[in-house]
């Protein structure tokens, strides 16, 4: 029936107004026609070689159109029982209202979806997700080239810290993770853009890699320093703690140092001696110490006396400077120059063969 209208299953006329019944399925009937019907029980089964009808449910359309003749249904000889659509002579179930000719049932149905045939929703869906993997792809290997990177500096740092050894191979090792991550990221197509980014983010991870272990060292270098700082700022320093061999020794140191400005030769005792190493008069060159002790013996004892107490001063005060030093520690410019400076042709090798290995297995050019 059209939709919106309230047609009289019986007479085939509308009920809009008018007093009616209506079953759970939304099928409407004059209650008055119903009350007819019900008077004169004529079953159209009995006029027809179609096997009776089964008791039908109370209360629905069917039971109502139950002793109706199929030729006074709306719809014509052939019609449903239930709701008046027409149906083929050899159907038993309508596949309009679900009601059962051979039973006099009637089962819920509903109208399902083509499975062959895509969702609107779903075409949407797709489109979508094909766009917004279109628009992170390039962001994957970044993604797994940084977690790579972040977790090889990781291990790089905790081997030094577990061995107290710097491993230079540990640099390799993080350039091949890298790589890895940035492989990853392209479900394992490795490209161009693939391996420039594992190439930069091992790098980036090796400086951090670096930069950790110096920290490891600091770290325990920092006790120590304390440790000296609190030992000098507890020493008390006396005009006997000043012999006359100490102010020798300075005075040696001073009078090198000068050479040494001035682009002299020093002849040391030892190859492997020299001015940061030499701390006693034994340790300096006789030449020096015959020329520094002829002139401390020409001195009178007042005059010792005077260069003693002087040279006490000068030590006292290279002490606080000292325990100063100790006590504030390197800053951070002074770290990144230190780890600069600590550099060598090893750090630059191995720093190559891991930028090697990264691009290689990043670019996909290493079977894994």
């Amino acid at each position: 029936m059209p939709d919106g209208q309230k047609i009289c299953m019986i007479c085939g006329k509308s009920c809009a107004g008018q007093p009616r019944i209506k079953d759970s399925r939304g099928l409407y009937a004059h209650r008055a026609c119903a009350e007819a019907k019900r008077g004169h029980a004529q079953n159209p089964y009995a006029q027809s070689s179609e096997k009776p009808a089964a008791d039908v449910e109370a209360g629905s359309m069917a039971a109502v159109l139950a002793d109706l003749d199929e030729s006074k249904i709306p719809g014509g000889t052939g019609s449903c029982l239930g709701c008046g659509q027409p149906m083929a002579p050899e159907a038993i179930i309508c596949l309009a209202c679900g009601f059962n000719r051979e039973t006099g049932k009637q089962f819920n149905t509903r109208v399902s979806r083509d499975p062959n045939k895509p969702m609107k929703g779903a075409a949407a869906l797709g489109v979508g997700a094909k766009v917004g993997g279109f628009a992170l792809a390039p962001f994957l290997p970044i993604i797994g080239a940084c977690v790579a990177g972040v977790v090889g500096a990781g291990l790089w740092a905790a081997i030094a810290y577990f061995t107290n050894y710097e491993i230079g191979f540990a640099a390799s090792i993080v350039g091949a993770m890298c790589g890895m991550g940035a492989l990853v990221g392209t479900s394992g197509e490795g490209n161009f853009w693939s391996g420039m980014v594992a190439v930069l983010t091992a790098l980036a991870a090796i400086v951090i890699g670096k930069m950790l272990v110096f920290n490891i060292y600091s770290a325990q270098f920092d006790e120590l320093r304390k440790e000296l700082a609190a030992n000098i700022a507890q020493q008390e320093y006396t005009l006997a703690d000043m012999t006359g061999e100490d102010v020798l020794a300075a005075r040696a140191y001073d009078l090198i140092d000068d050479m040494l400005h001035r682009g002299e030769e020093v002849e040391w005792p030892g190859e492997d001696m020299d001015l940061d190493y030499a701390l006693y008069p034994e340790d300096y060159p006789a030449s020096v110490i015959q020329e520094i002790e002829s002139e401390w013996e020409a001195l009178s004892e007042d005059e010792q006396l005077a260069a003693r107490k002087a040279e006490l001063e000068v030590f006292e005060a290279d002490m606080r400077e000292t325990q100063r030093l100790l006590e504030t520690g390197p800053t951070t410019s002074d770290t990144a120059q230190t780890v600069i400076e600590s550099l060598d042709y090893f750090d630059a090798l191995w720093g190559f063969l891991a930028l090697m290995a990264a691009w290689g297995v990043g670019a996909g050019m290493v079977d894994n």
